[in-house]
């Protein structure tokens, strides 16, 4: 529902919750700071702004100090695929992962095309897709796994060993052992961060990595630059691949593409 000022804005929200509010930073006889703190709503607000991101996230800030659950703030003109990340992660009516979500997710390229199938050594057909395997659900030796591989049909240089820095894998010389092993076999070292506490520049820097895999939670973090965008920057210069967690295949992949992704997962 489009309203033109703070009054009517009022009238309808007491006629009927909302789900969500986007509001202009500028209203009619009035401004978004002033409305939104005024009136304690718990609603999640996206602003927009026509000035520079700089003012708006400034009154971003402000709002959440008085409560105010902003979830988002862009200047205009709006593109929708800076609005999509956001609702998929704070909309409750979205499509929902399978319990275990990593059981059997595809890596692909924007085209669609399949670059491997992820998920732990005993759901995966190692002789099909490329497998991309998450490390810490492995608990075996370099020499097992190789075994492994033959038994199945898979081969080294088709392997990805997936690394999560809750693995704590500087910390476990076996798993340590078994990622440079992989390595010096012909097998690819990916990193997957799925929440923002997670971002391990350590990790980028020691391990020979070839791809990046960002969980749904850091997504709404892309346009608020800070330690993400630097880090992002540096997996760039190291030429790692980056792939975004979107398996419904709802982003815009134009959008994406252009910034540097190389597929979803």
């Amino acid at each position: 529902m489009l309203v033109q000022d703070g009054q009517q804005w009022a009238l309808e929200l007491a006629r009927q919750p909302f789900d969500w509010l986007i509001c202009d930073l500028a209203l009619a006889e009035d401004d978004a700071i002033h409305l939104l703190g005024q009136s304690g709503t718990q609603t999640p607000v996206i602003l927009l702004s026509g000035h520079d991101q700089v003012l708006i996230d400034g009154a971003a800030r402000l709002l959440g100090e008085k409560g105010i659950p902003v979830v988002g703030a862009f200047t205009k003109p709006l593109d929708l695929a800076r609005l999509l990340p956001i609702l998929l992660q704070a909309y409750g009516g979205r499509p929902r992962l399978p319990t275990n979500r990593f059981r059997l997710r595809h890596i692909r390229s924007w085209e669609g095309l399949t670059l491997g199938t992820l998920g732990r050594l005993n759901d995966l057909p190692l002789a099909s897709d490329p497998a991309w395997l998450l490390l810490g659900s492995l608990g075996m030796n370099w020499e097992a796994l190789r075994q492994r591989l033959e038994v199945g049909g898979g081969a080294a240089e088709r392997l990805t060993l997936l690394i999560r820095p809750q693995d704590d894998l500087l910390q476990h010389q076996e798993h340590f052992s078994l990622a440079l092993q992989a390595r010096l076999a012909g097998a690819e070292l990916a990193l997957l961060i799925d929440r923002p506490e997670y971002l391990s520049f350590e990790l980028l820097e020691r391990l020979p990595l070839s791809a990046l895999l960002l969980g749904r939670r850091l997504l709404p973090m892309l346009e608020q630059g800070g330690w993400l965008e630097s880090f992002l920057q540096r997996a760039r210069d190291k030429e790692l691949r980056l792939y975004l967690d979107d398996p419904y295949a709802l982003l815009d992949s134009v959008w994406w593409e252009g910034r540097g992704f190389h597929g979803r997962w």
